[in-house]
């Protein structure tokens, strides 16, 4: 979850196997605070984050989710100017992948330090892939909470 700037504002490690909503349903729930701080919340995403039930959700915390509409569906509000939008977010945000092993832990650790002082990572407890980094992360003064 981005700024306007594209500076990250919530963010986790998650496997891939869990849904985008459910992810971002834990971030909320977590960081309550960030959203609380915060008036008018506009949230923009692509369709993956379609579904009425959650963006019933995300407006009970004062969230409003601008995405593209899905086939079925008329063109929703705001969408004319969507594409133009994600584009200038996403090429301000860099997107790395990592091999799940220890050997590649402290390779993780240098992409997020380039995005400043990390003080909490969510980390989805997939096995003994998020069992590893959470103690490589609590080894470096990091506190880690489980996302589900």
């Amino acid at each position: 979850m981005c700024a306007p700037t594209g500076m990250p504002i919530l963010w986790a490690l998650a496997s891939p196997k869990i849904g985008e909503r459910e992810v971002l349903a834990s971030m909320l729930q977590v960081e309550a605070g960030v959203v609380a701080g915060h008036d008018g919340i506009l949230l923009i995403s692509d369709k993956g984050f379609a579904s009425q039930p959650f963006e019933k959700r995300l407006a009970e915390q004062g969230i409003e989710l601008l995405r593209p509409s899905r086939k079925p569906e008329r063109a929703r509000h705001g969408e004319a100017i969507l594409t133009k939008i994600r584009q200038l977010i996403e090429s301000v945000n860099d997107i790395a992948s990592f091999p799940t092993d220890d050997a590649h832990h402290a390779d993780l650790w240098q992409w997020v330090a380039g995005f400043g002082q990390l003080a909490q990572a969510g980390v989805e407890g997939t096995g003994s892939y998020g069992y590893r980094l959470a103690q490589f992360l609590t080894g470096r003064g990091i506190t880690v909470f489980e996302v589900n």
